[in-house]
């Protein structure tokens, strides 16, 4: 080999090295080359978590050989179909963007079981039951031979308790826990009490020589309680062994927080709804709702209240932490409502629709339209998800779209269900056979 072709051969291996080099530069700095745009692109990342762990991860139907959580390193921008699977739950499925030089993060992605498992935790037949809003306890009455027991189960213990029991000649014919499921109101033929759950403390209410048949809780104090009787509201303080006229009015129901008592009344056939400061004892006007006949009162925020025009369907938002007290009617239309944990979203349904409004950015946002009617709408825990009753079928759907994951959990004839606070049990109301029975769905 002549100097001439040792020079050549030289300078060919030079320029081929520094072609490599400079391809391992661009592919170690995050450069690709994308065929279908014909062009040189930066690349993304994407980072996947889920709950349970280990689930195996598909893009565009393919295994990545990886598992939840993992990064994937050096994907083209473009627009992925994300598959989790694992065995024994749902597929998790999302289009998702990867976009050049940013990470994508799917942090919190919940699967949920596909082969369920229910536990009968009350197979006697259950006459009445109440499931507590906390999803904490479950207070239910059985009837055996010539009495009945009312009966408490503890969500978290899982244990029951009979707390009461009495002859069928004088029945209980209402009962209602508290916020915080430590005492329960029980109304019979021909008494009235309250019980302590957890010591089992029973206080006589006859004493007070009120016909009570319903009550609405202290917020701050479960041993101050209020009824309605006649159109007036009384406060009964168990503490203090008293009872007190607060307002005598043409009322027709009422919710109390922080020291004031919201209540709706009936002036000259049109309906009004108004506070009473149990500080200042003062009462004020806070909405005219003579547009209807027939409204609630919703309460399950520290912070606001929601009342429902059962004519319209209207919604009206009182936001109880303002002085004066406000109020806004939201553009949306719905039977029952629920807040998020930190009261920035509320959900809501009527009998074909599912939304929750977001009050940070002021949009209502559409989840599902149904064919057949929703009975009942609650947050999982985690508030990324919907629980929902449509017609005899329990659904979960997921809060992100515009296409969600909904899958289907159970079917029987459910009359009512509550989810644990931990988001893993969704307790079940269910009527089998004969029998309504309470029951246990293990769904995560």
């Amino acid at each position: 080999m002549n100097l001439s072709t040792r020079r050549i051969n030289f300078v060919l291996i030079i320029f081929i090295f520094l072609i490599i080099a400079t391809l391992i530069l661009f592919y170690a700095i995050g450069y690709r080359y994308d065929f279908l745009k014909k062009e040189v692109v930066k690349v993304g990342v994407l980072y996947i978590d889920s709950s349970p762990k280990n689930a195996k991860i598909y893009l565009n139907g393919r295994d990545t050989d990886k598992e939840t959580p993992s990064r994937i390193f050096g994907l083209l921008p473009n627009e992925y179909k994300l598959e989790i699977r694992r065995e024994g739950y749902f597929t998790y499925q999302k289009k998702i963007s990867v976009y050049p030089e940013i990470a994508t993060n799917l942090r919190n992605i919940i699967l949920f079981k596909n082969t369920y498992s229910l536990n009968e935790i009350v197979s006697e037949n259950i006459k009445q039951i109440q499931l507590s809003s906390s999803g904490q306890k479950a207070a239910y009455l059985i009837e055996s031979n010539d009495s009945e027991g009312l009966f408490i189960y503890d969500f978290n213990s899982e244990d029951k308790k009979l707390i009461f029991e009495d002859k069928l000649s004088n029945p209980v014919n209402n009962f209602i826990l508290s916020p915080y499921s430590d005492c329960i109101f029980v109304k019979q033929k021909n008494k009235q009490l309250i019980i302590n759950v957890n010591n089992d403390e029973k206080i006589n209410l006859d004493k007070y020589k009120l016909n009570i048949n319903d009550i609405k809780w202290d917020s701050d104090n479960e041993k101050i309680i209020y009824t309605l009787i006649n159109g007036a509201i009384y406060q009964i303080n168990l503490i203090e062994d008293k009872v007190m006229l607060i307002v005598n009015k043409n009322i027709v129901d009422l919710t109390i927080k922080n020291r004031m008592i919201f209540y709706i009344d009936k002036q000259n056939d049109a309906l009004k709804f108004n506070y009473y400061d149990l500080n200042r004892n003062l009462s004020n006007e806070i909405l005219d709702l003579r547009q209807s006949d027939k409204f609630d009162i919703l309460s399950d925020s520290y912070k606001f209240i929601v009342l429902i025009d059962r004519k319209n369907e209207d919604v009206y938002l009182v936001d109880t932490s303002t002085s004066p007290i406000t109020y806004e009617k939201l553009n949306i239309q719905a039977k029952s409502s629920q807040f998020t944990a930190d009261h920035k979203k509320l959900l809501y349904y009527n009998d074909y629709e599912i939304g929750y409004f977001d009050f940070e950015k002021g949009e209502n946002n559409l989840i599902t339209r149904t064919s057949n009617q929703i009975q009942k709408a609650i947050w999982h825990p985690l508030e990324q998800n919907i629980i929902y009753l449509e017609g005899n079928k329990l659904k979960i759907t997921e809060l992100s779209g515009p296409v969600r994951n909904t899958f289907d959990l159970y079917q029987s004839n459910i009359i009512d269900f509550i989810i644990d606070i931990n988001g893993k049990n969704v307790y079940l109301y269910d009527k089998i056979s004969e029998n309504n029975i309470l029951s246990k769905l293990n769904i995560r």
